[in-house]
């Protein structure tokens, strides 16, 4: 039977081992990094900024697409997305909705361009939190900052207007079962999300921070963030669908507290994957 001296000899070995491969001190500098930076604690802040510009920004995209394509499909798209992500905020959804298309005729564009200018606020938090984790302190001017916001703000509505594209993918590919019995559609769909996740992330960790970093040492970070936030998107989804009842607890605000816990989670992710950038880039300069 091994003893207590043997089992610290092996843990010992397999920790030098570990530290011998550059990702494995890359992981061990990122955590060391996540626990100077208190960055369980920056998550919090953009929760509540989400909450403060969820709508807006929703209500801009809703507006947008429905110019585009008829108020059901706009409806009944948005509806399946958040029943597949976030199910309990689908009652609040509902309720608003349709109210909210029926307004988008009297938006107008500088309309729509006010509420994405409102909805920016949160990518001005995550924009300062990346700041905070990359020890930033040189601030740039405010409507220099804004209009950053404003823009990334906009380019993601965008990608989540083409992400909505992807349930018409299987209408074009043959349908065709995999072992495990999953199929080539669901596979080429998952592979495309991921693909625009990453596309989100890349363009958050390059040009949210005030100084921009070279595409070649933000891609690590955002490809860990995009694989990390699509997993926790489909386990949260599960553990909401199997496991919990917020309304027992939180009663009317259930809805609110769950929409929290996610978006919590989802930036926790974007705080894990600049801090790998961080000290992915600093390896490289032999930091």
């Amino acid at each position: 039977m091994p003893t207590l001296r043997t089992l610290k000899l092996k843990f010992e070995l397999l920790k030098g081992r570990f530290l011998q491969k550059p990702w494995g001190r890359l992981v061990v500098r990122t955590a060391r990094k996540l626990d100077q930076d208190s960055a369980a604690d920056m998550p919090a802040g953009l929760a509540y900024y989400s909450l403060l510009s969820v709508f807006p920004l929703l209500i801009g995209i809703i507006g947008l697409l429905g110019f585009i394509f008829p108020s059901e499909l706009v409806q009944r798209e948005l509806f399946s997305f958040f029943e597949e992500n976030l199910p309990t905020m689908v009652g609040l959804l509902r309720e608003n909705i349709s109210a909210i298309i029926e307004l988008r005729g009297t938006l107008g564009i500088l309309g729509l361009v006010g509420l994405f200018w409102t909805g920016s606020a949160l990518f001005g938090s995550i924009g300062r939190a990346m700041n905070r984790a990359l020890g930033i302190k040189k601030p740039r001017p405010f409507y220099v900052r804004k209009l950053r916001d404003f823009i990334i703000g906009v380019s993601t509505g965008l990608i989540f207007f083409i992400s909505l594209g992807l349930a018409a993918i299987p209408v074009f590919l043959p349908q065709a079962t995999l072992p495990f019995g999953i199929t080539l559609t669901a596979v080429i769909t998952q592979i495309l999300t991921l693909a625009l996740i990453f596309l989100v992330f890349l363009l958050i960790y390059k040009y949210l921070p005030n100084n921009r970093a070279r595409w070649q040492n933000v891609w690590p970070g955002a490809l860990l963030g995009a694989v990390a936030f699509e997993v926790i998107r489909n386990l949260f989804a599960w553990y909401l669908d199997r496991f919990a009842n917020f309304q027992l607890v939180y009663g009317g605000v259930a809805s609110v507290i769950a929409f929290l816990v996610w978006v919590y989670l989802s930036a926790f992710t974007l705080i894990v994957g600049i801090e790998l950038s961080s000290e992915y880039a600093n390896m490289k300069r032999g930091e």
